[in-house]
Order: C-alpha cells, then sequence, then structure tokens
C-alpha cells in the first residue's frame, strides 16, 4: 500500500534499534505484555516489533527468534561489503530487473554470474539502498513456487536456515469451508490448558477455521503449531486471554470476510484496511457488540452494510458507499400514550407538534396523527412488557418506514426523516423525525386513548403496536379497510362503509382524490 511507504528511513543494520531492544527482552523471557512493560511500550508495538523480526529473518516462532544470532545472517555479508561499489551499482538493478534483463542487454555470462551471486546476498539483507519491495517480508513456500528461483538462489537461501531442525512436509491446504476441531488448539498454541480457558480455545479454532477464507492466495501465519499470541495481527488480552484485535491493514489478503469472526465475542477492533477482499459483509459481525473500531475500507467489498457496524464508536463505514441492510422485522408492544409528552415511563410514547414560536406538545387526536400535525416521535425504547428494545431503535435510520398500528381499521405508517439525538437524562428514549405516508380511519377519530382500562377509555383501548422492517403491502388481502397512500384513497371492492371526503390533505397539501374501489389482487 503506498500509505505504508512513509515513516523514518530505513535502519543500515539488519534489525532497527527498536526491534534489537524488544529482542533483548524476549531473550530474557516473558510473555508480551511483559515485555511490553519493562520497556514501556504498547502490547501492540511489541507485537508488531516481533511479527516484523519474524518475517524479516525468516524465522518460524519467538523461540527460534531468540535463539537467533546475528552472525547467522550478517557472517556473510563482509565479502559483498568488500565489493567495489561500482560492482554492487550493476548488481542492484539485476536483481531489480531480473537476470534475463541484464543478459538481454548484452552483459556476458562472468560478469552476470558474479553480479548474480552478490545480488543474491544484498536483496536479502534490508537497507542499503535497495528498492523499497525487497524488504516486504518474505513469501512463504506455497506462495513462492509461483516464480522458480535460479539454483543458485535456492542454494544461497538454505545456507541461511537459522535453526537445525528439518522442514516439516508440505501438507495439503484444507478447503475454506473446513471447521477446525477446538482440539487442534493445543497447550503450546493457547499458552494455557485448553480445559482451563475455554474462551480462548473457541477463539483459536475459530481463528483456523477462518484462516483460509480470509487469507485467500496471501500468507497469514496462523498455526496450531506456533504460540497464539505471536500469529500475525491477533490481539490477546483481558483475563482470561480472550482474542480482542485483528489488525491485519494492509496484508494483501484476497479472500473474503469469514462469518465465523462473528464468533470472537470479544472482539474489540477489527481492521481489515487496505486488502483485496471482496464479497459482501456477514450479518454476524453486526451481533459482535464488543466491537469499538471497525474499519474495511480500501477492499472491493458488496452488498448491503449490517446496520450495527455504523454504531460502532469508531469506523469507516461511510467510505464503502453501501447501503444499510434491512432493518429487521420486529413489532413491538405499547400502552400508554403520554399527552405530556414527558414519555417517562415504560411502554410509553408520544407523537409531537411544533408551535410558530418552537414550543413543543404532544398531539392529542387521530386526525392530527395522520393529517401531517405530527412532525415528531419521543418513544420510550423498553415496550410495554418493561423489556429494552434499545437493540431495535439504536438501528434505526434516516428513511426508514413504521406502522403504528391501534387496529386494522385504524393505523399509520411513517418514514423516518430524521433520526434525532437522546433526550438527556437517564430515561432511555428515542427522538425521531416523522411524517405520515399512509393511513386507515375508518376505525377510529378523536382523542386518542391515553391509558388501558380507565373508565374513560372502556370503548377505546390505548394498547397499540410498533412494527418496525417489513410492512406488508397496503392492497390485495391486506386491504380491509380504506387507506389514503398520499394523494390517493384506495377501497377494497364491495366496501360499503365509509370513505374519506374529497379535500386537502393538509393545509395547502395535496387534494384526496375520489375513491377507487379497488382490491388490488
Amino acid at each position: 500500500m503506498e500509505r505504508n511507504r512513509g515513516g523514518r528511513p530505513r535502519h543500515p543494520d539488519v534489525l532497527t534499534p527498536a526491534e534489537w531492544r524488544v529482542l533483548g527482552a524476549l531473550r530474557e523471557g516473558g510473555t508480551n505484555p511483559e515485555i511490553a512493560g519493562r520497556l514501556g511500550l504498547s502490547l501492540d508495538t511489541v507485537k508488531t516489533h516481533i511479527s516484523n523480526m519474524l518475517a524479516k529473518l525468516e524465522l518460524r516462532d519467538r523461540r527460534a527468534l531468540a535463539a537467533w544470532r546475528p552472525e547467522e545472517r550478517r557472517g556473510g555479508l563482509r565479502a559483498v561489503f568488500a565489493v567495489p561499489t561500482a560492482l554492487a551499482a550493476i548488481a542492484r538493478p539485476v536483481a531489480w530487473v531480473g537476470i534475463g534483463t541484464a543478459a538481454a542487454a548484452g552483459v556476458t555470462v562472468a560478469v552476470v554470474a558474479a553480479v548474480v551471486a552478490v545480488a543474491v546476498l544484498l536483496v536479502v539483507v534490508p537497507g542499503g539502498g535497495e528498492p523499497s519491495a525487497v524488504d516486504r517480508a518474505p513469501l512463504a513456500a506455497s506462495e513462492a513456487t509461483s516464480t522458480p528461483a535460479p539454483a543458485s538462489t535456492v542454494a544461497a537461501t538454505a545456507t541461511r536456515t537459522p535453526t537445525a531442525t528439518a522442514t516439516p512436509p508440505p501438507t495439503a491446504t484444507p478447503p475454506p469451508t473446513a471447521a477446525v476441531a477446538p482440539g487442534a488448539c493445543t497447550q503450546a498454541t493457547l499458552g494455557v490448558d485448553p480445559a482451563s480457558e475455554a474462551g480462548l480455545a473457541a477463539d483459536c479454532a475459530t481463528l483456523l477455521a477462518s484462516k483460509d477464507t480470509l487469507r485467500g492466495t496471501a500468507t497469514l501465519d496462523w498455526s496450531a503449531n506456533t504460540a497464539m499470541e505471536s500469529w500475525d495481527g491477533v490481539s490477546l488480552e483481558g483475563t482470561p486471554s480472550r482474542v480482542t484485535g485483528l489488525n491485519l491493514e494492509g496484508r494483501m489478503l484476497a479472500g473474503s470476510i469469514p462469518a465465523g469472526l462473528g464468533r470472537l465475542d470479544a472482539l474489540s477492533t477489527l481492521d481489515l484496511t487496505g486488502n483485496q477482499l471482496t464479497g459482501a459483509i456477514p450479518p454476524e459481525l453486526g451481533a459482535l457488540r464488543t466491537l469499538t473500531h471497525v474499519y474495511l475500507s480500501g477492499n472491493a467489498l458488496t452488498g448491503c452494510v449490517p446496520r450495527a457496524l455504523r454504531s460502532v464508536a469508531s469506523n469507516d463505514i461511510a467510505t464503502l458507499d453501501l447501503e444499510s441492510c434491512t432493518l429487521p422485522s420486529v413489532t413491538l408492544t405499547y400502552d400508554t400514550y403520554d399527552t405530556t409528552g414527558a414519555v417517562a415511563t415504560a411502554g410509553s410514547y408520544a407523537f409531537l407538534t411544533k408551535a410558530d414560536d418552537d414550543t413543543t406538545t404532544a398531539v392529542t387526536t387521530h386526525e392530527g396523527l395522520r393529517d401531517g400535525t405530527a412532525t415528531s416521535l419521543l418513544i420510550h425504547k423498553s415496550d410495554a412488557d418493561d423489556a429494552s428494545q434499545s437493540a431495535v431503535y439504536d438501528l434505526v435510520e434516516t428513511g426508514d418506514i413504521f406502522e403504528w398500528k391501534e387496529a386494522d381499521d385504524c393505523f399509520v405508517r411513517y418514514t423516518v426523516t430524521e433520526v434525532k439525538a437522546d433526550p438527556a437524562g437517564t430515561v432511555p428514549r428515542k427522538s425521531l423525525g416523522v411524517e405520515s405516508i399512509a393511513y386507515a380511519f375508518t376505525g377510529c377519530s378523536g382523542a386518542i386513548a391515553t391509558a388501558s382500562g380507565s373508565a374513560a377509555d372502556a370503548a377505546s383501548s390505548s394498547t397499540v403496536s410498533v412494527t418496525w422492517g417489513a410492512l406488508p403491502n397496503l392492497g390485495g388481502t391486506s386491504l380491509t379497510a380504506p387507506i389514503v397512500q398520499g394523494p390517493f384513497q384506495l377501497v377494497p371492492a364491495g366496501w360499503a362503509g365509509a370513505t374519506k371526503p374529497v379535500g386537502p390533505r393538509f393545509p395547502a397539501g395535496p387534494t384526496i382524490p375520489e375513491a377507487a374501489t379497488t382490491s388490488l389482487a
């Protein structure tokens, strides 16, 4: 990624001073958090340094890193730096553009052979002015097979192996959908007994099962054979330990976002920016209530965005230019219409109107609910059963449609024109700008019932439903009473009851035409 090329110049040594300090602390022993505490660094900084050193030195795990000594990689460099500057200058472009180009330019076989030997060593060592692409982490064996290396390069690489342990034979890559049994994550993987920390063992199994789907053709060092705390981009925190962060920015991941990541129920940071991920964002990610940071830009994602991700404290969802997924369908019950407009108790709500002097009062008649008088809704986030519905109201967005319903022949449908800030105070309430778009009027008129069970409400219950998400079409068999939809009036076939008189919908509004008697079947 272009933005990763900034920062301080590369250090001429094989490791930077900061990496040497972390390596020294690693050799003294201790976990990443303990090293971070001793050096006064953040845990992520320590993990980044260790990950960079493992990639730079081509070491398998932190144990091999602790045992590594500079002579294993630097001993052969003295001869390189003794080569005249002119020869080194020739070697770099050959290493960059390839041996074939140099040969085609007429370089003799003898010179090419000498230059290749120098170029191989120069490519291996960081710093020294070589192209920045050379400094990227080395390819895994499975990736390197796409471009066969010359025999001399292979031989030179083999001499630099930092450990005498034989390389295990390659194993077949499991299919992306294959699940990994929790037992595959051993004590060596987790650093603790899997039986004592079931949550971490489950996180480990989830990541192993998600690995191939996420990485595509890229390299991702997640293996049951290495300590989980050294896995690429994985942060472990808490007591007991859990996976709390996946920081995988710019890793060239070319797969898709696995739905299984939704099982990481302690995850607080998900950073997948600057990769090559495709496909949809799994709705399971919207169920991660612990997320505080989510970044997905710089990929080729499609589909819709789970609504909950937009409310994460720090996110870049708006940059994706994707629509929100449909609001889940849910019907809630309310039983108290609060004409004071306070809405202080569970199950209460009020439609409000604003006067010319900007004072706000509650609408008190059914006519006011549907003729354009009501311009906002204040509703308690707990329903009539005192069950919190914050999870529903926190997903509401501008443009959503909901239906307030007292009976089949008495309802109003509204569109949300504005999602307002929650009112101040400790009472959980939602404030929305609204506009009526359709209503059935034959079953209700006059004052709105305010409380169930009172003598004044003997003939009219105040219990209503508020439905969000998918709503039935206003036609066909669902049309049992006349409705007004915008400037139109629809009446069921055979209807002999009242219809809406022709006239203005509200002052200066459109007129309502003659009723059309049709079932729309």
